[in-house]
């Protein structure tokens, strides 16, 4: 990527930049993959994101779709090239929209990260909550395999009412074709669980058994520009049996069965335990840390500018709205159960203030400790992103230019880290007082 670096007169700046093809299609690539991660879009073996998306959403140009996302990821590298951290992701322009295949060129003025520093440095105090234990954790996930596993046995005939298993032959139909995952000679279906959409439900309650009952349903869609929408499906059902639950029960021969790697119902407990402890843990370290920086942003000084404010709060909404569009809600829907515009506005900005002042705090503890972060901080970073795989996350981060952002994020935990290691910790105890804690 060329660019070039401007200083304006005011303390900003100002960068233009041309994107070569092979960064454009990078960047469409990750954008094309986070869409579908978003949407639901289950990956096919030897086909792109892409006919992915055409094929099981109906999008013809997932290109077109994602390309504002696309030109985000191009951000980054245009400041790695000059060694600049801003202080919140800036608006860009471009004379022309980006094309795979094509150059793509774009600009923008930002902002430089500020630098703050705090009115102490003594190790802070705070009070946390008792860790507790997971073996009622642990118990609730055995019970839950044992629902997993339920058999569903006959039961005497009943009219169809909400919360009901049955058994049914659906034939389901869209522009008169067969839908081949719904239609079924026969399944055990649980009515109100969400296993089908409500107007499916509607549609069936009421049903005596040997009844046969066709009717239309609605179920949730993308449409060509990747918005939500609703197709009318056709449903031919046939109300075959009524069913009763029967939970599988845990015992050393349904464990050695069903989970060949375990010789005993123990053996599977210690297990779920360990997962189960890790994670609270985990959790529980990453808790403290919310609270050890939260109690040092106290002694933040300095004045934040407005564009900062205004910059990172435009990002807030837009990650939030991805979010909540990932979730299947409008945005209207989530002010709306939030208190309305001004409440949600409210929120936003006492999240986005606290989220700056952690930051700019966190960075002042590094410089003043004069620390300097590991490699496994770098991971504990790109855990946060992928548990599962945080070299790939690493990987991918580095290769799409966002190896400044990476550094800033490793510097920031292993802050937060050396502050909880030497901050005086009191644990509550279970009246409401504290105690002295490790």
């Amino acid at each position: 990527m060329k660019v070039i670096k401007k200083e304006n007169p005011d303390g900003t700046f100002h960068m233009k930049a041309v994107a070569s093809t092979e960064e454009v299609g990078r960047a469409l690539d990750a954008a094309q993959e986070v869409f579908c991660q978003q949407m639901g879009v289950m990956p096919v073996p030897g086909s792109s994101a892409a006919q992915a998306a055409a094929e099981q959403l109906g999008i013809k140009d997932l290109d077109a779709i994602v390309a504002a996302q696309a030109v985000e990821y191009l951000v980054p590298m245009a400041f790695e090239k000059h060694g600049v951290i801003p202080a919140f992701m800036p608006q860009v322009r471009a004379a022309v929209p980006m094309h795979r295949e094509k150059a793509f060129e774009f600009e923008f003025e930002a902002t430089s990260k500020p630098v703050y520093e705090l009115s102490g440095y003594d190790p802070v105090s705070i009070t946390v909550e008792p860790y507790g234990s997971v073996d009622d954790e642990v118990e609730a996930q055995l019970q839950q395999i044992a629902e997993n596993f339920s058999t569903f046995e006959p039961a005497e005939a009943a009219v169809i009412e909400q919360g009901m298993t049955v058994f049914l032959a659906v034939r389901c139909l869209i522009d008169g074709k067969e839908v081949p995952g719904v239609t079924t000679p026969g399944r055990s279906y649980q009515v109100g669980t969400g296993m089908m959409p409500p107007s499916f439900d509607e549609g069936i309650v009421g049903m005596n058994v040997g009844e046969q009952r066709s009717f239309s349903f609605l179920a949730p869609d993308i449409d060509a520009e990747g918005g939500l929408s609703e197709k009318e499906y056709r449903a031919e059902v046939t109300y075959l049996e009524n069913q009763k639950r029967v939970k599988a029960e845990i015992t050393d021969e349904f464990v050695t069965y069903t989970f060949p790697m375990y010789s005993s119902v123990e053996q599977l407990r210690a297990s779920i335990f360990d997962d189960l402890d890790g994670k609270r843990r985990t959790g529980y370290e990453e808790y403290k840390r919310n609270l050890a920086a939260d109690e040092l942003g106290k002694r933040f000084e300095g004045r934040i500018a407005d564009e900062v404010y205004e910059g990172t709060m435009r990002n807030t909404v837009m990650n939030m709205r991805a979010e909540i569009q990932q979730q299947g809600m409008r945005w209207e829907d989530f002010v709306t159960q939030n208190g309305g515009a001004q409440q949600v506005n409210m929120m936003l900005m006492m999240q986005v203030r606290s989220m700056l002042v952690q930051g700019y705090a966190l960075d002042a503890l590094y410089r003043h400790e004069r620390l300097s972060y590991t490699d496994e901080d770098v991971m504990d970073v790109c855990r946060a992103f992928n548990p599962a795989d945080p070299a790939l996350a690493r990987r991918r981060m580095e290769e799409m230019g966002h190896s400044l952002t990476l550094k800033e994020s490793a510097e920031r935990l292993c802050a937060n880290k050396w502050l909880v290691a030497h901050a005086d910790i009191r644990v509550a105890d279970e009246q409401g007082a504290s105690a002295e804690g490790e």
